[in-house]
């Protein structure tokens, strides 16, 4: 299991075309090549888990939310395709 913030890479994904483009809307998915195990202890505060799903939203903004991560330790976020 993965301690450490700089193993697990963020991954985010749009979903303005679910809401017609109206809305600037982004689930972040958290994952590890490193570990399987659960790591969710890291997800920093903010973050919520959609239920049955894989996916957390932001309480706040885009903007914010990669903030939250970096000031976290996570360093690995990248861009995925929109869902």
């Amino acid at each position: 299991m993965t301690n450490n913030t700089s193993d697990i890479t963020v991954i985010y994904h749009s979903r303005k075309k679910f809401y017609d483009y109206k809305r600037d809307i982004y689930w972040y998915e958290f994952t590890s090549d490193i570990s399987k195990g659960d790591f969710t202890s890291l997800i920093p505060g903010g973050f919520l888990n959609i239920p049955f799903t894989l996916y957390y939203e932001f309480g706040g903004s885009h903007e914010e939310a990669l903030k939250n991560l970096t000031d976290n330790g996570f360093i690995d976020i990248v861009e995925g395709d929109a869902i």
